[in-house]
């Protein structure tokens, strides 16, 4: 092989590189596999307090949530509107929201919710099931 050729190889390996890197950077539109306005979150932990029975005190009670993702609304918020679910003693969901079971696949013991409220919507395992 000449010279050329080989200069002109090198080079055409170097570019594909380049190329092959820019594709796998994070944050490269093309690496992306969440939609846009749309964040992993990651797992969340909630304590709360269950009553056990009359006349009981409450029984301290951790919840785990796998999988937070956040649609159109920050983490900081969608971890706020998991505690107030957790905390709150009323039934239902805070703020609003729809919730109801969702098609994301989620590890064994957690069964996956989908909160929404106008074009928010937060998505994690809820513990249990």
């Amino acid at each position: 092989m000449s010279g050329r050729w080989k200069a002109l190889a090198a080079a055409a390996g170097v570019s594909a590189t380049l190329a092959g890197g820019a594709v796998l950077a994070p944050g490269a539109p093309a690496s992306r596999a969440i939609a846009a306005g749309t964040a992993g979150c990651g797992n969340h932990a909630v304590t709360t307090y269950v009553q056990s029975g009359a006349g009981q005190p409450p029984v301290k009670f951790k919840v785990q949530t796998k999988n937070v993702k956040a649609t159109n609304v920050s983490c900081k918020a969608a971890f706020k509107f998991l505690d107030t679910l957790y905390k709150d003693n009323t039934m239902g969901p805070p703020e609003h929201y729809k919730c109801k079971l969702g098609k994301a696949k989620e590890p064994r013991g957690y069964f996956p919710q989908v909160c929404t409220h106008g074009s928010k919507k937060i998505e994690y395992g809820a513990q249990g099931g």
